[in-house]
């Protein structure tokens, strides 16, 4: 499946943070932004990920 048929199927708790991720936003549990600019997002797990600019520009709206 694509990812945006499976962003279709599941919860709306999840987000798209970049172009080939979805994240559970009930796990994050924080961004970690870097001095060029870049963010990342650091799970309740340990894992970290990469937040494309257009994504996390969609995530700061919806959390807001």
């Amino acid at each position: 499946m694509r990812l945006y048929e499976i962003s279709e199927i599941l919860p709306g708790y999840f987000i798209k943070i970049n172009k080939s991720s979805l994240a559970n936003r009930k796990q994050i549990e924080r961004f970690s932004a870097a001095f060029s600019g870049s963010v990342d997002v650091i799970f309740k797990s340990g894992f970290r990920d990469y937040v494309s600019r257009r994504c996390f520009a969609d995530i700061k709206k919806e959390l807001k």
